[in-house]
């Protein structure tokens, strides 16, 4: 029987994907069981930010005076949907609802982004449990490429908050795990941590 901590079956999630428009997807047809069913989830749901109520907070670079004037509205407006749980369907692109390529700032280090003045600006921010801060609006000039490093990206971060950022944990935990595609393992660790809590069947 199915099972997990979040109460979702696995008909819950076909509905999400059916919802999301998803289900041609070639990775959405190639889904082999359960298990790799609740791993997608997961990898979509973490690509795909989801409306909550999200202590929001940025760094001096998210100030005004560091935004580019014609991004100050729409940015306060996707804080203000951030804080109280609105529609973030307009901020995501049809990147977000891929399983690959990976993510690598968010693999590795949490850091995910959604996008301004219809994909011509990116906000980059942290996401930590119901907390989000805000790291830098970038301009988003070419395919997969955007004016900014993740060098950088991580030393406003380390300006912050006084201290380095740390890489995400589960990353190395799950690396290796041989029931799952080690393409995005802390997708898997998230997984794994909040449905299966190290000790329990996500199914018996």
């Amino acid at each position: 029987m199915f099972e997990n901590r979040l109460n979702i079956t696995p008909e819950e999630i076909h509905h999400f994907f059916e919802a999301c428009r998803l289900t041609r997807k070639k990775w959405y047809r190639e889904i082999p069981d359960t298990e790799h069913l609740v791993y997608a989830y997961f990898v979509i749901t973490r690509r795909m930010i989801q409306p909550a109520a999200y202590e929001v907070s940025e760094t001096e670079s998210c100030l005004a005076a560091f935004l580019p004037a014609e991004v100050i509205h729409e940015y306060h407006e996707l804080k203000t949907a951030l804080s109280q749980g609105g529609d973030l369907k307009k901020y995501h692109t049809q990147n977000s609802r891929i399983l690959y390529p990976v993510d690598g700032l968010l693999e590795d280090w949490n850091i995910n982004h959604l996008h301004l003045q219809k994909g011509k600006y990116q906000v980059y921010f942290v996401v930590e449990e119901n907390r989000i801060l805000m790291l830098k609006v970038v301009k988003h000039f070419a395919r997969h490429h955007t004016s900014y490093s993740k060098t950088k990206l991580l030393e406003i971060w380390e300006n912050h908050r006084g201290e380095k950022p740390v890489k995400n944990p589960l990353n190395v935990k799950y690396l290796n795990d041989p029931r799952i595609s080690p393409q995005y393992p802390s997708a898997f660790g998230w997984y794994m941590t909040d449905l299966w809590k190290e000790k329990n069947a996500i199914y018996k």
